[in-house]
């Protein structure tokens, strides 16, 4: 999938993203492909994506009264959206259960692989944020619930991978 065209710039902007963790955030399904890999090369500074998110909310409310007037979303849209978000986070989740159960030789693998997932997780996030910017008072009801739950999904992804790293290593 595409990066929203807002996500892409904070992305691009932002001096503490890698080479590599810039890379691995816009690959899908990296547990499936079978790409060249150097395992040595480690990001020395990582993206801290909980900060993205909430930039982008912050974003979020200080334009709602703005966007409101000259955009909507439908409300197809938005539930693709979401459904897409489900389906990373859904991904993201698989794939650290596949490293927790992973051999000595899969782990550095495996470890890559569930970063990405997680990585890939908090960038549809932030696009789904993106969108519920557009979103109209009904929408942002509907969705309002589910928002705070994925926000914690995602913290306790996050804090899941990096518990099962620092056990690893």
């Amino acid at each position: 999938p595409i990066l929203s065209k807002w996500s892409a710039d904070i992305a691009r902007r932002s001096s503490t993203v890698s080479q590599y963790t810039f890379q691995a955030s816009m690959t899908h399904n990296c547990c499936n492909s079978r790409q060249d890999r150097k395992f040595s090369e480690r990001p020395q500074k990582v993206l801290n994506y909980e900060d993205l998110v909430r930039d982008t909310i912050k974003k979020m409310m200080a334009e709602r009264d703005e966007i409101q007037h000259t955009k909507g979303i439908a409300d197809e849209v938005l539930q693709r959206r979401f459904q897409h978000y489900q389906n990373v986070f859904k991904e993201a989740e698989l794939c650290i259960a596949d490293l927790r159960v992973a051999t000595v030789d899969e782990i550095e693998e495996e470890s890559l692989c569930a970063t990405g997932a997680v990585n890939n997780a908090f960038i549809a996030y932030l696009e789904l944020l993106d969108d519920l910017r557009q979103a109209n008072d009904e929408q942002l009801k509907t969705y309002h619930d589910a928002r705070f739950e994925n926000a914690n999904n995602l913290k306790r992804l996050r804090q899941e991978l990096a518990e099962i790293v620092r056990k690893t290593v």
